[in-house]
C-alpha cells in the first residue's frame, strides 16, 4: 500500500508542476516523471516482492535474489 501512496502523491505534485506547462505533450511525460520520482525511494523494497525474482528479476536477468 505504501507504494501505492507514493505513485499517488508523485502523481498529484506531477499534476501541479503540468498546470504550469505551455505544451500539452510534456503533460503525460511530467506525470510518469512524477510517478518514477516517487516510487525510487522505494526500489529496495520492490525487490523484496514475492514475484520480484520470477517477473521483473528474471526480465533483467538478475542472478542474485533481493531476499
Amino acid at each position: 500500500m505504501d507504494y501505492y501512496s507514493h505513485i499517488i502523491s508523485g502523481i498529484a505534485v506531477a499534476s501541479v508542476a503540468s498546470s504550469q506547462l505551455k505544451s500539452k505533450w510534456q503533460m503525460p511525460a511530467t506525470f510518469f516523471a512524477g510517478a518514477v520520482g516517487a516510487i525510487l525511494p522505494d526500489i529496495d523494497t520492490l525487490t523484496l516482492h514475492k514475484d520480484f525474482d520470477t517477473t521483473i528479476g528474471a526480465c533483467l536477468r538478475l542472478h542474485e535474489s533481493g531476499r
